[in-house]
């Protein structure tokens, strides 16, 4: 094992609300739609903040099953040796990535003590948040 390019600082919760529907005919399975926020340190280039929030949302008028929202924070530090046109892009996909895991483990864990079968968001990238750097001449 080799230590990861990017550190881990800090991470926690800021928001945690769920609740579950006790009407008989609510859907199982609500839709859900995910923010990232972030911040980096004026101070130093290689420090971030990254804030991921998943909100359950009900597809009709039907109730769901579960609704509430989950915002994860976490401080994370890039690695000298990462080239800075690749700093911002291993802070922001990898540190929402990880910070996506923490907000799934706990829907699952709230949920499982749930009147519903437990809700379990599928897995994500987030990719597509920051662009990757244009090669060298092109």
């Amino acid at each position: 094992m080799t230590p990861s390019a990017l550190t881990l600082e800090r991470a926690f919760f800021t928001r945690v609300e769920i609740s579950a529907s006790t009407d008989p005919a609510a859907k199982p399975t609500p839709t859900f739609e995910t923010s990232v926020s972030v911040g980096a340190d004026p101070a130093n280039p290689r420090r971030f903040q990254v804030t991921v929030a998943v909100k359950l949302i009900p597809e009709s008028d039907t109730p769901a099953a579960y609704a509430g929202i989950l915002e994860a924070q976490g401080f994370f530090a890039v690695a000298e040796a990462v080239p800075p046109e690749h700093v911002e892009r291993l802070a922001v996909v990898h540190g929402s990535t990880l910070l996506f895991g923490m907000v799934r483990e706990m829907f699952c864990t709230v949920t499982a003590r749930g009147p519903w079968p437990m809700f379990v968001l599928p897995t994500a990238s987030f990719a597509d948040l920051v662009p990757p750097p244009k090669p060298a001449g092109g």
